[in-house]
């Protein structure tokens, strides 16, 4: 499955190199009603390649420019189980159906978790902004 994954300048040489592996999903456990927890190894993928469509992505909430990269993923099919559609979040953790509920915004129908680390052998395409360029020579110009 060919999905996407934005990210800043700051990040990309990492990402680039290792994969990613430092994605995350905040939630809230069932025990509690005001506890969040941060739980890593959770990778954001997108169906939606345009950066300017990424709902998330708006500078009042980063201070940096989480559109200006775009890698392209291929995810084997043999990991496809790891693989949650956003919009089923909510069937593995019951308990946060309404705290996951306020988090959908346009576009979140085209978001997906990938539980583990997407190794780099996984990013097919490397894309500054909507300049589209060889994997190869896009890691040549970070």
């Amino acid at each position: 499955m060919r999905l996407y994954h934005f990210t800043c300048s700051h990040c990309i040489a990492g990402v680039a190199s290792e994969g990613l592996t430092e994605g995350s999903l905040l939630w809230m456990p069932a025990f509690s009603k005001k506890n969040l927890r941060m739980d890593s190894g959770w990778q954001w993928l997108t169906q939606e390649p345009d950066p300017k469509r990424q709902a998330w992505a708006k500078r009042f909430m980063l201070d940096c420019d989480r559109e200006e990269w775009r890698l392209t993923i291929v995810v084997p099919f043999d990991v496809m189980p790891r693989l949650v559609r956003w919009t089923h979040l909510r069937s593995i953790l019951p308990a946060n159906q309404e705290w996951l509920s306020g988090f959908e915004r346009p576009g979140s129908e085209a978001w997906f978790l990938f539980r583990g680390a997407i190794p780099a052998t996984w990013i097919a395409r490397i894309d500054r902004s909507a300049v589209e360029v060889p994997r190869e020579d896009a890691l040549r110009s970070i």
